[in-house]
């Protein structure tokens, strides 16, 4: 019998109703139940780390399961939560009455756990259960070479990459392929915030190797149709100010020129190649659906990505490519972290999302990535050696990539404009200063040397805003009616 790791919680909050009480399959209800929204952003994957080694330790193994599941993919970064799922998993297989079609799904997502596990944090108690249940596979299936996954190719080939050190060419432009890159998330699915462990142990080896993966259904087509219709309102309303103020850039036989760009005159639209403009979202209604941005799935893959669940988003905004856009310039949004790390282990800053508002063809210009030039490995390898791909997505799909990937954004060749929500979750430490101009107080620009300045930056930022909310208080504004006054529980508001 396979003994379940019981993980120590403190502080665990006190268990619902609508947890304890939901069918297996539905443990994760506790995300949507009214405790869990009137809290905002809470621990609940500790309560169901607790509840779930309270029920294997009363032997209902099932009912183990499904709030390990809920755990593991709410931390998708712990290898803890993994190695848990994998072994109730396991005992759910050899607790059937025979080895059948279920007992084999069972077996094989709970390689696909101890896989997360090892390949997360590599531990020996993940080894120890994947040979537990290959032996299974092996001595149970009649199988010479026990295939531990519903795709035995496309498996052997992640072992492969996995095992290589350092990743050669050859291994990438096999796993790498634009068939290969692609997962779907059901409905079903995004209202759970799981599919299965095998479908997110793909989309994150994807996502560390290659760089990118296309996620389809990662975002409700209702909340992606209505946050379209805005977001065209929105730049109708934008077209109208860049024409008041430079006319000339929309103009397609006007040359990109920098001097001459609309940021040179208005902060609230970046031109990012001709007839192509990013713009930054208010935050009201329809864009504050959390269905946009708090997708399960998408956030499990995310946090499994960086390694941590303390996330914020960097920016928020949309990215459109007027009709007749030619192909961008090829560019990185980042440099890596650590210039000098030979490694390939390092967490990426952070994992942008493109999500298609509408339906993005071949034709409106889906963005190419060069994949595997994020790692540090292949940094000697030219970029037209290594492989590319784009991706065709439905409303409501959406690519997910490192920010530090190779990329540029195609040619619109349709009749539409093409407008894609730009959402880089990163971590909470990390913020890009290139595109951002915090305000500074006048004394910021009397620091005699160009090292102050930098050093003092942020210090002094914060002394900008101190001397206006002075200046505000002097003039009679009650700054406690502007001012938020929630309190965030280092316990409960760290983490998405």
């Amino acid at each position: 019998m396979i003994a379940l790791l019981a993980l120590a919680t403190a502080a665990d909050p006190a268990p619902t109703e609508s947890c304890s009480d939901a069918l297996p399959e539905h443990a994760y209800a506790y995300r949507l139940s009214k405790p869990a929204r009137q809290s905002g952003v809470t621990p609940f994957h500790e309560l169901h780390s607790k509840q779930g080694a309270e029920k294997a330790n009363a032997g209902d193994i099932d009912g183990a399961a499904a709030h390990f599941r809920a755990s593991a993919f709410f931390s998708s970064y712990s290898a803890h939560e993994w190695v848990n799922l994998g072994r109730s998993h396991g005992q759910q297989a050899e607790r059937r009455a025979k080895w059948d079609a279920e007992a084999q799904r069972l077996l094989r997502e709970a390689v696909a756990c101890f896989d997360m596990a090892h390949w997360l944090a590599a531990w020996p108690k993940a080894l120890a259960g994947r040979r537990r249940m290959l032996q299974h596979l092996q001595e149970n299936y009649r199988m010479r070479e026990a295939c531990p996954a519903d795709k035995c190719e496309l498996y052997g080939t992640m072992t492969r990459v996995v095992e290589a050190s350092p990743l050669d060419l050859s291994t990438l432009k096999t796993f790498c392929t634009e068939e290969n890159l692609k997962v779907r998330v059901s409905d079903d699915e995004r209202v759970r915030g799981f599919a299965s462990a095998q479908t997110l142990r793909f989309a994150w080896l994807a996502l560390k190797v290659c760089g990118v993966v296309a996620m389809e259904g990662a975002v409700e087509p209702q909340a992606a149709n209505a946050a379209g219709h805005a977001v065209a309102a929105h730049f109708e309303e934008t077209k109208a100010r860049m024409r008041t103020l430079m006319p000339e850039i929309l103009d397609p036989s006007t040359p990109l020129s920098g001097k001459a760009s609309i940021q040179t005159a208005w902060l609230e639209a970046t031109e990012r190649s001709k007839l192509r403009f990013e713009v930054p979202l208010p935050l009201e209604p329809p864009y504050l659906d959390e269905a946009l941005t708090s997708s399960e799935p998408v956030l499990s893959l995310v946090k499994g990505a960086l390694r941590s669940g303390r996330l914020e988003l960097n920016a928020f905004s949309y990215v459109v490519s007027m009709v007749g856009a030619p192909a961008q310039h090829w560019h990185t949004d980042v440099d890596p972290l650590f210039v000098d790390w030979r490694g390939e282990n390092v967490p990426p800053h952070g994992v942008m999302a493109l999500v298609a508002l509408n339906a993005l063809t071949e034709a409106s210009g889906p963005t190419e990535f060069v994949l595997g030039s994020h790692l540090t490995s292949l940094k000697g390898v030219a970029a037209d050696e290594l492989p590319r791909a784009s991706f065709a997505l439905r409303q409501g799909g959406a690519a997910l990539f490192d920010m530090r990937i190779r990329r540029r954004g195609g040619a619109n060749k349709s009749p539409k404009d093409c407008a894609l929500l730009v959402v880089p979750y990163v971590h909470e430490w990390w913020q890009d200063k290139s595109d951002l101009k915090t305000p500074q107080t006048v004394g910021w620009d009397q620091h005699n040397t160009t090292r102050a300045r930098k050093l003092f930056r942020r210090l002094d930022a914060k002394a900008w805003t101190s001397k206006l909310e002075t200046l505000l208080g002097v003039h009679g504004v009650e700054l406690d009616d502007l001012r938020s006054t929630f309190l965030p529980d280092p316990s409960t508001d760290l983490y998405v």
